[in-house]
Order: C-alpha cells, then structure tokens, then sequence
C-alpha cells in the first residue's frame, strides 16, 4: 500500500472505438458486446483513494493496538523492576 500506486493506478488512457457502420449503437450486437467485455477497465481516483485509505485505516488500527502492547510491556517491566529491586534488598 502506497501513494504511488493510488496516483498510478487510476484511469489514465483513453480507447476511442469508431465504425463507418452504426453496430456500435446496437445495445444487442455480439461485436459490441465482445469488444466491451474485451477492455480492461481501471481504477477510478475514488476507488484507487478509497482503497488507499482503507489500507491506511489498518495501518492505523494496528499502530494502536501496537502501542497499548508496549505501554503495557512497559507497566509490567517497571512492576518486575521493583520487584527485583525488593528481592534483591531482601537478600543483600
């Protein structure tokens, strides 16, 4: 996931069809269909940035949970800390 391939991926190339004869406004005519079905459609902006920022969101969301881990590894090391601390006073 990255901003490059959101301003890469979107829509950038144009295919413009002509015919001396009318079969491309035939809604029915097999050639039109299979000349549609033929195109490789990509990504609009709205749909390259929708998926950039849900990719982002779980970057996020993981960032987060992340931090609740270390801050709580950080509690329990300073909890051990004195324990050892006591322990060791115990003893010495």
């Amino acid at each position: 996931m990255n901003l490059t391939k959101v301003l890469n991926s979107i829509v950038q190339d144009l295919c413009i069809i002509s015919s001396l004869f009318d079969f491309l406004n035939d809604v029915s005519n097999k050639s039109r269909l299979m000349i549609e079905k033929s195109l490789q459609i990509g990504l609009t902006t709205l749909n390259a940035v929708s998926e950039f920022d849900h990719g982002l969101n779980i970057l996020r969301n993981k960032v987060f949970d992340q931090d609740l881990e270390i801050s709580e590894l950080r509690r329990t090391l300073i909890d051990l800390k004195k324990r050892f601390e006591v322990f060791n006073s115990f003893f010495q």
